[in-house]
C-alpha cells in the first residue's frame, strides 16, 4: 500500500555547497521541497532525524523492509523536469549495511510507458555518488564484458557507475526517480543525501585514462603493481633465480611428465586410460600413471584489446615509429554470435601491452624467450599439459604434452536451444555435417597421427546442447525447437519420423502429448508450437529425451568414426561442456575416452552430476575452471569471484585437492594463462583478472605459491596410491 509522506520544513545542519552551472538540484533529501511528493511502499524515512557519517556529512536513512517483494521509494516531481542539457543524475548516498548491496533506480518520464532503469552495486564503505547516465548503457557498451562497478576516487570525491542501464525515456520531461530493492532477505538501509542532473559525461569521467602504459588499471593500486621499466626488467630477473630453484626440486617423471622411476602399466607410445585399483588414471606413451595439470590460452599474442572508439581510456599510447608502436594493429571480431551481443567496440583498432611489455625486457628476441620462460614456469609450477586454445609453436617444442581441439565449420543445417553463445547448434542429422566433421578431423589430425606428445583431442567447446537453466524448455529446447523448424530440417525429418514409428497414429500422438492435431502434416508445419514437458502428459518428456539421445549420438559417433579413420591412436577427450544434460553425457561416455566438463564453481563436485559419472564410470576432467578478483585492478573479477590473489590461491588449492577424490577425475586445466586485458579481449570483450600471469607477463606471486603446491601435493598423492 502506498503511504505519502507528508513534507516537513527540516533545519539543514550541514553546510549547503556551491552549485555549479551545469548542475540542476532535483532533490535534497536534508531540505524537502514541496515540489516533490515522495511515496512509499515497504521504506521507512524519518521525518526529521539526520544521520551523520564518519566524515560529518549529513544524511537521511531509507530502511528497504523485508516483508514484501520489491520495498520502494518514488519522487514524483509535481511539474516535468527539461533534462535535455544534462547527461546524467548524481545521488549523493551510502551503503549503512556491512555488505554490497543491489539498488534499482527507476527513471521515467511523463507518459510512464517506458522506463530507464539503472542496475547499482552500491558497496559497504565510504559515501559516494552514484552517476546515473541518462541513456542506455554498460560495459559491453564500451566493448568490455563488465565495466566499471566498483567505487573509484578522483579529486578526494568517491564515484560509482552502475552495472548497466537499460532502457530510454524523453528526459525533457522527467516524472519520477524510484528507488527499489528486491527481496531484501532482512531489512536494508542506505544513506541519501541530494539528487542532482548534472552535464557531465560520467563514462568519460570514469574512465578517462583509466589504462596506464602497461595496460593495467591506472587508478587502483597494488603491492606488485609496475610502475617503471626498470622495475620490469628486475623482476624478470628475480623470477629466473625463482625457477631455477624451483625446477631443481622436481619430481621423478618420464620425459611426458608421467610419475615414478617404473612404469605401472603397459607402454603403447601414446597416452591411453586405464582403471587401476577403482581409480581411473590416464598412462603416459611410457607407461607411467599421469593426471593432466593443464593451462588454457597459452598463446603470445591474443592479448590485444580496442583502442578504436574508446582511445580516451588509455593514459599513454607510444607514437607512431617507436619500437612499441610495433604492437598495434586492425580486426573485426563482430561475429553476430550471442557472445557480441550488445557490445560496442568490436573492430578497429587494437594494441597488445601484453607483447610490448615483453619487448621492455627482451627486446626483439619476445617469442623465442616466452616459449623458454613458459615451459619452465610450467614444470616449475607443476604443470604437465598444455590446453587448448595454445601456441602451435610451443607445442612443436615438444617439451610438454599437450591436447587439440576439432572445431566444426560448414554450410551444414543448425538449431536454436536458447544458449547459442558461440552459434547455433550443429543439426547433426544433416549429411552436410559428416561433411564437415570429415574435413575439421583431416586438418586437426593432420602430422599429428604419430606424435606420443598429443594426449587426445576435444571435439568443439561448449556447444549449445540446452539452455543454461534446469527448466524443462532449457533442457529439451533442441527437441522443440527442432520441431519448430521448416519442413526441410534434418532434424525435424528424424523427430517425425521417430514419433510415427512409436505412435503409428496421430491421434495417439494427440493424446499422448495432450494437444490438438489432426494430421502429420500439422506437425510438419513451421508454425508449429511443440508443448512442454508436464506431469500428466509424461509421454512428452519421454519422447524429447529419446530425440535428444539420438542427436548426441549422431555428433559423438560421427566424430569418432571419423578419429578412428584419420588417427586411431589417440584419444578423444569429449565436447567441454557447459550445458551438462545427462542424455548428452551419456552419449558422450558411450563414444569418448574421456568425458570433458568446462566448470566455474568453488569445488570441482559441483560442476557436474558426480552420481551419473559414478553410473557411467568413465574418466573424466575438468577443462576450465578459475577464480578471480578486482583487487590487482580487474573490472571483471571472472565467473568465480573471491577477494584477492590470497583467496585465489586457497580456492585453487581447495578445487585441486577435492577434485582427485573422485575416482574417475584424470585432470584439470586452469582457464587461463594470461590475465585478460581490463578494456576486453578482442574475441567477445572478456576482461577478467584469470590470469596466472599479469598483462605484465609477471606472475602473481601469492597466487602461484599455493597453485604449485597444491599440483605437486596432488601428483605425489597419485604416486603414492599406485
Amino acid at each position: 500500500m502506498l503511504n505519502r509522506i507528508v513534507m516537513l520544513s527540516l533545519l539543514c545542519v550541514s553546510s549547503i555547497s556551491l552549485v555549479l552551472a551545469d548542475e540542476q538540484p532535483l532533490y535534497n533529501f536534508l531540505q524537502p521541497s514541496s515540489k516533490v511528493n515522495l511515496f512509499t511502499q515497504g521504506v521507512t524515512l524519518p521525518n526529521s532525524e539526520l544521520e551523520y557519517n564518519q566524515q560529518h556529512e549529513s544524511f537521511r536513512r531509507l530502511t528497504f523492509a523485508n516483508n514484501i517483494d520489491n520495498p520502494s521509494i518514488a519522487l514524483q516531481f509535481n511539474q516535468p523536469i527539461n533534462l535535455i542539457n544534462q547527461k546524467a543524475l548524481s545521488l549523493r548516498m551510502q551503503n549503512a549495511m556491512d555488505w554490497d548491496l543491489t539498488l534499482y533506480v527507476d527513471i521515467k518520464d511523463t507518459d510512464q510507458k517506458t522506463v530507464l532503469r539503472a542496475t547499482v552495486a552500491l558497496p559497504a564503505g565510504p559515501a559516494q555518488n552514484l552517476l546515473i547516465p541518462l541513456k542506455e548503457t554498460s560495459g559491453r557498451a564500451w566493448g568490455m564484458r563488465e565495466g566499471i562497478t566498483s567505487s573509484w576516487q578522483r579529486d578526494n570525491t568517491r564515484y560509482l557507475l552502475p552495472i548497466s542501464v537499460v532502457g530510454k525515456i524523453d528526459i525533457s520531461k522527467l516524472a519520477s526517480i524510484t528507488l527499489t530493492m528486491v527481496k531484501p532477505a532482512i531489512p536494508q538501509s542506505l544513506l541519501i543525501g541530494n539528487i542532482k542532473a548534472i552535464g557531465d559525461d560520467v563514462d568519460y569521467m570514469a574512465y578517462h585514462h583509466i589504462v596506464d602504459k602497461y595496460g593495467q588499471n591506472n587508478i587502483v593500486k597494488w603491492s606488485d603493481k609496475i610502475i617503471s621499466d626498470k622495475q620490469l626488467q628486475q623482476v624478470a630477473q628475480a623470477e629466473q633465480a625463482q625457477l631455477k630453484e624451483w625446477l631443481s626440486h622436481q619430481l621423478i617423471q618420464d620425459k611426458f611428465g608421467g610419475l615414478g622411476s617404473k612404469p605401472q602399466f603397459k607402454a603403447t607410445n601414446y597416452f591411453r586410460t586405464e582403471k587401476h585399483n577403482d581409480r581411473w588414471y590416464l598412462v603416459s606413451p611410457k607407461g607411467h600413471a599421469f593426471i593432466s595439470l593443464g593451462i588454457n590460452t597459452v598463446v603470445p599474442d591474443q592479448s590485444q584489446t580496442y583502442i578504436a572508439g574508446r582511445d580516451f581510456m588509455f593514459a599513454s599510447l607510444p607514437e607512431k615509429n617507436t619500437p612499441l608502436a610495433n604492437f598495434y594493429g586492425h580486426a573485426n571480431t563482430n561475429s553476430g554470435n550471442a557472445a557480441q551481443g550488445g557490445r560496442g567496440i568490436d573492430k578497429g583498432q587494437w594494441y597488445d601491452f601484453y607483447q610490448a611489455n615483453m619487448y621492455r625486457v627482451s627486446g626483439k628476441a619476445i617469442l623465442k624467450n616466452w616459449r623458454n620462460r613458459t615451459i619452465n614456469r610450467f614444470k616449475a609450477w607443476g604443470f604437465n599439459t598444455i590446453g587448448n586454445w595454445s601456441d602451435k609453436q610451443l607445442i612443436a617444442e615438444k617439451r610438454l604434452p599437450y591436447t587439440m581441439p576439432i572445431l566444426i565449420k560448414g554450410d551444414y543445417a543448425s538449431v536454436p536451444s536458447g544458449m547459442d553463445w558461440w552459434g547455433f547448434m550443429p543439426d547433426t542429422f544433416d549429411p552436410k555435417f559428416t561433411e564437415a566433421v570429415e574435413k575439421a578431423v583431416k586438418l586437426a589430425t593432420e602430422n599429428r597421427v604419430n606424435d606420443p606428445w598429443l594426449v587426445g583431442y576435444f571435439a568443439d567447446n561448449e556447444l549449445s546442447w540446452g539452455g543454461l537453466d534446469s527448466s524443462p524448455a532449457a533442457h529439451y529446447a533442441l527437441a522443440i525447437n527442432s520441431l519448430s523448424r521448416n519442413s526441410e530440417s534434418p532434424a525435424k525429418q528424424v523427430f517425425i519420423k521417430q514419433l510415427k514409428n512409436k505412435y503409428k497414429e496421430i491421434d495417439k500422438l494427440a493424446s499422448a502429448w495432450g494437444i490438438s492435431i489432426k494430421s502429420w502434416q500439422d506437425l510438419e508445419q513451421q508454425s508449429f508450437t511443440a508443448p512442454l514437458p508436464s506431469a500428466k502428459y509424461t509421454a512428452i518428456s519421454e519422447d524429447y529425451s529419446y530425440f535428444l539421445r539420438s542427436y548426441a549420438d549422431n555428433y559423438f559417433k560421427t566424430v569418432k568414426e571419423m578419429l578412428t579413420k584419420y588417427d586411431p591412436n589417440h584419444l578423444f577427450l569429449g565436447n567441454r561442456f557447459a550445458v551438462k544434460l545427462p542424455e548428452v553425457i551419456t552419449s558422450c561416455a558411450k563414444y569418448c575416452d574421456v568425458i570433458s566438463f568446462n566448470t566455474y564453481t568453488l569445488l570441482a563436485k559441483q560442476g557436474y552430476d558426480t552420481k551419473l559419472v559414478a553410473s557411467l564410470d568413465k574418466p573424466i576432467m575438468i577443462t576450465e575452471f578459475t577464480f578471480g578478483s578486482k583487487a590487482t585492478g580487474a573490472l571483471w573479477a571472472g565467473p568465480v569471484a573471491v577477494t584477492d590473489d590470497k583467496a585465489r590461491g586457497d580456492s585453487y588449492q581447495q578445487f585441486v585437492e577435492g577434485a582427485f577424490e573422485d575416482p574417475h577425475m584424470v585432470g584439470l586445466h586452469w582457464f587461463q594463462y594470461i590475465d585478460e586485458p581490463i578494456t576486453g579481449r578482442l574475441l567477445d570483450g572478456e576482461n577478467g583478472h584469470m590470469g596466472l600471469v599479469a598483462i605484465t607477463d609477471v606472475p602473481f606471486h601469492k597466487f602461484i605459491k599455493k597453485v604449485r603446491d597444491a599440483n605437486l601435493t596432488v601428483l605425489k598423492e597419485t604416486l603414492n596410491k599406485l
